[in-house]
């Protein structure tokens, strides 16, 4: 992860202290953010396998069904 947070840090506009957050396991302020930081952790520790319950937090955040496939499809 060290690798992908330094990208984060350098080349996106997310926030230093979100980064931060994300690398001491800690919750991220903006909720969103943080949905999208669980979805992910999710997606990876279940191989791109995710449930219906790990699903819902992150379409109640305000993603897509859409974004999901995206990230499956590019998963595989």
């Amino acid at each position: 992860m060290a690798a992908h947070s330094m990208i984060a840090d350098n080349m996106s506009k997310v926030p230093d202290e979100v980064t931060d957050a994300i690398r001491a396991g800690e919750p991220i302020e903006d909720k969103k953010l943080q949905a999208l930081s669980a979805f992910t952790r999710t997606m990876f520790f279940t191989r791109g396998r995710p449930t219906a319950d790990d699903v819902q937090p992150f379409l109640e955040a305000g993603y897509t069904e859409r974004l999901i496939w995206r990230s499956f499809l590019r998963w595989r």
